[in-house]
């Protein structure tokens, strides 16, 4: 049997060049795949505390490059608990509220206007209206934002950015309109949107809402090929941004007695264990 011919000449000089750079794609995929499947972690702000993967950030602040966000409306009924990790009864998210939000389709409970019928639009929606919130003049449904950034650790070039996860941070109702201001005085003064510079993100004490973020430009991006890398994972980052809210757990099916209820006493069902996605 006559032995098989190779494929392709060998070309030793080309071939251990094009070894070296199918190394590199091999490192950046094995890079890739470690950190897919959801590598999203997120900025705390609890007590007026900045932390980081449970470490407190130095002078309660970070450096870094907000790649894109989204308007967020999230509807709690009753007074909020904070201890309370359970999901809004109703959220929506968008670009525009100018342009119309409406309840997300995973909402589970979406809340009702003059016709008896769940809203199709926030602003039909009675819980959109300032005077409505169980604490004070506020909206029950609250207006936030949400941010997607990097670290600048992770954009020093083209190729990190390529690969860069999104870190997610939620700018409370009483810090959006700094944030708001700060995205109108890039774009009207400076001529940039976030992702094309460093922003310096701060909290600091308030008497009134316990804290205030803060927002202040360090410097603009100068690398074109960083610029590029993360203005093409907006999408990417967008689409983490808004995704719904993890539901509550089912409560126990009727009729069914609660674990460790005696027998002859009947137990109210103890709700079940809710958590608050970000």
């Amino acid at each position: 049997m006559a032995a098989k011919k190779p494929v392709v000449k060998s070309d030793s000089t080309a071939l251990a060049l094009i070894k070296a750079e199918m190394l590199e794609d091999a490192n950046a995929l094995v890079k890739a795949e470690a950190t897919a499947g959801g590598d999203v972690s997120s900025l705390g702000t609890r007590g007026g505390v900045l932390v980081y993967k449970d470490e407190k950030l130095k002078n309660n602040q970070i450096s870094c490059v907000v790649v894109d966000y989204t308007m967020a409306k999230a509807f709690y009924p009753g007074i909020f608990d904070p201890e309370n990790n359970a999901p809004p009864a109703c959220y929506a998210f968008g670009k525009d509220d100018a342009k119309g939000m409406s309840p997300h389709p995973e909402a589970e409970e979406v809340p009702k206007g003059a016709d008896l019928k769940p809203v199709q639009s926030c602003a039909d929606c009675p819980m959109n209206v300032f005077g409505t919130s169980s604490t004070g003049r506020g909206k029950a449904c609250s207006d936030t934002r949400r941010l997607a950034l990097v670290l600048l650790d992770d954009v020093r070039s083209a190729d990190d950015a390529k690969l860069a996860n999104p870190i997610l941070l939620k700018v409370p109702v009483t810090s959006v309109k700094a944030w708001s201001a700060y995205v109108k005085t890039l774009a009207t003064v400076v001529g940039l949107p976030p992702y094309a510079v460093v922003t310096k993100i701060s909290l600091t004490p308030d008497a009134k809402t316990q804290f205030q973020m803060n927002f202040e430009t360090v410097e603009e991006l100068t690398d074109v090929g960083v610029i590029r890398a993360l203005r093409s994972k907006r999408d990417e980052f967008l689409a983490v941004l808004q995704e719904p809210f993890a539901k509550a757990q089912d409560k126990p099916a009727p009729g069914k007695k609660p674990a460790g209820a005696a027998k002859g006493n009947v137990a109210k069902e103890a709700p079940p264990a809710k958590k608050r996605k970000f």
